[in-house]
């Protein structure tokens, strides 16, 4: 896992302080450890934690005398290391027959067939302890573990725009394993040894696409177009080409001007990028921490650093939605000929068409932006700079950057100030809480003076 997406992290839900480390399976919350894990604020999720693992464990054991004896010794085992906690909890009476006492709780339980909430509800909150700490949290402190050591041996992806130079293959993320495009559209025809991907030959010229000059602020729009790639490749740390059709899902949420047919302007770069960080804070499923989105903002000044960068961005924009319809007419192929028609069959297949137009306009519209972006780089006229227009983005991105940065930097001194007052306010209200009790108890005194 990038260092980069480890220092941008959401924060655990548990202290916000740490960033998470683990996701619960149950209800989703990050957390950082195995002591935020147990939180009272998660006692929920973690009971039933505990009650799915015991559960486990007595399921595992047979029926048979000899193994429910197995079981009720181990209980037993572990109430005897407890019994210090126990004996504040058992009256006087029992005291000399714990153990009876245990063994007669369960002697008529059918382990494998009792209701779990019945045993559970048996056990008394020393022996329940006892149990979580001697089976449940050792296990779950190992899988955190693995967890660990699993995380450590991830390999490190790290965006082909930050790369100076050539990287071992070893490193590579972006891998192709249909064999349908192996012939024809192999790795190595995509991606550069530093995974840089390789731009598209032979792109035609403007003018072989339209006869009239494009708008001028269309170059505005790469924009957007540079944010949803930067943040789809960091979303799904590099494996853009892992699941296609997701990887298109989230590009289609994130760029308006991917996902639409309409002729989209904006007429800032300001507009470019609101129109997709607004998706991703308002979409739980693609938040992320200010910092995160600051980074994407630096990834687009970098891009924006080279013609190439542009160029090669695009044609793998224009490979990914290629291939995906590539592969959609290998699936149509393979059907039979023959269908009977049905409501459903209709509606499957009107979806099919709808997805590979869609897919085929996205792919059109991107393919246009690459031969728009490569005209500038051929341009004659004098004193033409094929990179006054990127750095003029650039410039202006970086103003965007800088002005977040404020507004991050105000945001959270406005907030410390407001924790501050909440303190303080809390403070004086407990100090005025105190005084009136004071109060209060003087005045009990003084009538009782008065009385005698």
């Amino acid at each position: 896992m990038s260092n980069i997406l480890n220092e941008v992290k959401q924060t655990c839900g548990i202290c916000r302080r740490e960033p998470f480390k683990y996701t619960c399976p149950k209800c989703d919350l990050k957390y950082c450890s195995l002591n935020c894990y147990k939180s009272e604020d998660h006692l929920e999720c973690t009971e039933s934690f505990y009650k799915q693992n015991i559960l486990e464990e007595i399921k595992v054991q047979q029926t048979d005398d000899e193994q429910k004896n197995r079981m009720l010794e181990m209980l037993r085992r572990f109430e005897q290391e407890g019994d210090e906690m126990a004996r504040d909890e058992f009256e006087e009476d029992y005291e000399d027959d714990e153990e009876d006492d245990f063994v007669e709780r369960f002697k008529d339980f059918d382990i494998n067939s009792t209701d779990f909430e019945a045993i559970w509800n048996k056990l008394t909150s020393s022996e329940k302890a006892e149990f979580k700490s001697k089976f449940i949290d050792r296990k779950f402190s190992e899988n955190q573990n693995n967890l660990s050591e699993l995380f450590e041996e991830l390999t490190i992806w790290k965006p082909w725009w930050e790369k100076e130079s050539k990287k071992n293959n070893n490193n590579k993320i972006i891998e192709f394993v249909n064999d349908e495009y192996n012939e024809k559209n192999s790795q190595s025809e995509i991606l550069q040894d530093n995974d840089k991907p390789i731009v598209l030959k032979d792109i035609k010229k403007l003018e072989e696409l339209t006869k009239k000059p494009p708008n001028p602020n269309l170059v505005i729009n790469l924009v957007n177009i540079l944010y949803t790639y930067v943040y789809t490749c960091r979303y799904f740390n590099g494996d853009i080409y892992e699941d296609p059709e997701e990887t298109i899902k989230v590009i289609w949420q994130l760029s308006p001007i991917l996902r639409n047919n309409e002729n989209i302007i904006y007429e800032n770069v300001s507009q470019a990028i609101v129109a997709s960080s607004n998706v991703i804070l308002q979409n739980p499923q693609y938040s992320q921490p200010p910092e995160f989105l600051n980074l994407i903002l630096n990834d687009i000044i970098c891009l924006l650093s080279s013609l190439e960068n542009i160029l090669s961005l695009l044609s793998d924009l224009y490979n990914l939605f290629h291939l995906e319809s590539q592969n959609l007419n290998l699936e149509s192929g393979n059907k039979p000929k023959k269908i009977i028609t049905t409501t459903t069959t209709t509606t499957t297949t009107n979806t099919h068409k709808s997805y590979y137009r869609k897919l085929f306009l996205t792919e059109k519209k991107i393919y246009f932006y690459l031969v728009y972006m490569n005209s500038t780089g051929q341009r004659k006229e004098e004193e033409m700079d094929e990179l006054i227009i990127l750095k003029v983005l650039k410039s202006q991105v970086e103003i965007e950057k800088e002005k977040r940065i404020k507004e991050l930097e105000m945001y959270n001194k406005d907030k410390d100030n407001i924790e501050e007052l909440i303190i303080r306010r809390g403070k004086k209200d407990e100090k005025k809480l105190d005084d009136n009790n004071n109060n209060n108890n003087n005045n009990n005194n003084n009538d009782l003076i008065t009385e005698i």
